[in-house]
């Protein structure tokens, strides 16, 4: 996946530090695939169903595509336009920060 220039060291160390479980291995490894999906010109959409058709992405929860689509947007150059999809597909086109699918507002 291509990273901002300015932060490869950190993307280094997010990977690093989230190599020693499978949860977060998954997790970064399923941002790779997105991301490199992105990169070979796929759309957003086309990307994210490549990405959960494959071998780590098949049964991905709604917290760990949470986590995975923070980091694309923070380390990849086109993080902005993923953070407008995503938040747009999942209902919240407003919102300031990356949407996480699995966290709910219960309102009275």
């Amino acid at each position: 996946m291509e990273i901002k220039k300015e932060l490869k060291d950190k993307y280094e160390k997010y990977v690093k530090i989230n190599q020693d479980d499978a949860y977060s291995k998954c997790v970064v490894d399923c941002g790779e695939i997105f991301g490199n999906f992105i990169d070979e010109g796929k759309t957003f959409d086309e990307a994210q169903k490549m990405m959960l058709d494959t071998k780590q992405g098949n049964g991905i929860t709604g917290f760990m595509m949470g986590a995975l689509m923070l980091a694309v947007c923070h380390f990849h150059p086109k993080g902005e336009e993923i953070k407008k999809w995503w938040n747009k597909e999942n209902g919240r086109e407003e919102a300031k920060g990356v949407i996480n699918p699995a966290l709910i507002e219960i309102k009275s």
